[in-house]
């Protein structure tokens, strides 16, 4: 351990803000990948679409070369010297947006090499059933939100914002950790429709079975964000991070020591949150 990431362990230092891009959650527009590459929060380093993993060379063994994340790894280890903050995004949302960027869509953004780009040029209801039966690539029926855990199951982010309340969370992150944040122009936006459209009530109960822990673990239904729901939103505490894992490898998702199954009946009570949060 270098003596810069010691005294950030210890304390001593403060930590530079870090942001983690999960795959259509807003993350251009926090980076301006489309402008200048001048972040709307300063000062912050860019983690980019990868994965915390303990050994690199080891990377394949948990993630298989092939898709969106698997190609892009960091050392786990460099995130002592980091307040690593990210964003997640409704489940519902997140799948019709993937849609329509992986089929070219939106005419901006047109990739007919990419590897979902027939799939999902396909139909809503063909893209989503299959996505939801897939091992692989990434979205597939183990998390979306994958990244924010490390290869050995750890949770790695210090916060969490929601992309349907982004501007409130990103301004409440920076002035959390001491730096700067102006709002710019958004960028790659996609095709503005209401995704709720999309889904028949067939569909709509595919995406509770298969991502319903998710839908729980950030507080979500079809219609957005369900008030006083959700494990994990802003400052995540640093027992919520001892006490949620999960193992990609085995889909296996533990909560307060309690493994959460598809078909746990947590996931459809009107509960909340199980671990302690420190909200934001």
């Amino acid at each position: 351990m270098g003596i810069q990431d010691m005294l950030c362990t210890l304390g001593l230092r403060r930590r530079t803000p870090a942001f983690l891009h999960i795959p259509k959650t807003g993350g251009t527009y926090l980076v301006q990948r489309e402008s200048d590459d001048d972040p709307v929060i300063s000062p912050m380093s860019y983690l980019g679409h990868c994965c915390a993993i303990n050994n690199p060379a080891d990377a394949g063994k948990v993630y298989p070369p092939k898709g969106y994340l698997p190609n892009y790894f960091f050392k786990k280890s460099i995130l002592r010297r980091y307040a690593v903050f990210s964003t997640v995004r409704n489940p519902y949302s997140i799948l019709v947006s993937w849609m329509h960027h992986a089929g070219g869509l939106n005419p901006k953004y047109v990739n007919p090499d990419g590897y979902d780009y027939e799939m999902a040029r396909k139909g809503f209801d063909y893209f989503l059933k299959t996505v939801a039966e897939r091992a692989e690539p990434w979205p597939n029926r183990r998390l979306i939100h994958t990244q924010l855990f490390s290869d050995d199951g750890d949770l790695v982010v210090d916060w969490i914002n929601r992309n349907e309340t982004l501007d409130d969370d990103v301004a409440a992150f920076a002035a959390a950790h001491h730096a700067t944040y102006r709002q710019r122009e958004r960028q790659r936006v996609g095709v503005r429709e209401d995704y709720r459209t999309f889904y028949t009530d067939e569909l709509a109960e595919l995406v509770a079975q298969v991502w319903g822990r998710e839908l729980w673990l950030f507080g979500y239904d079809l219609d957005g964000v369900v008030p006083g729901r959700g494990v994990l939103h802003r400052a995540v505490a640093p027992a919520q991070k001892a006490a949620i894992r999960y193992d990609y490898a085995a889909d296996r998702l533990v909560v307060d020591g309690r493994e959460i199954h598809r078909d746990d009946p947590i996931l459809s009570a009107s509960a909340t949150a199980t671990v302690a949060a420190e909200k934001g």
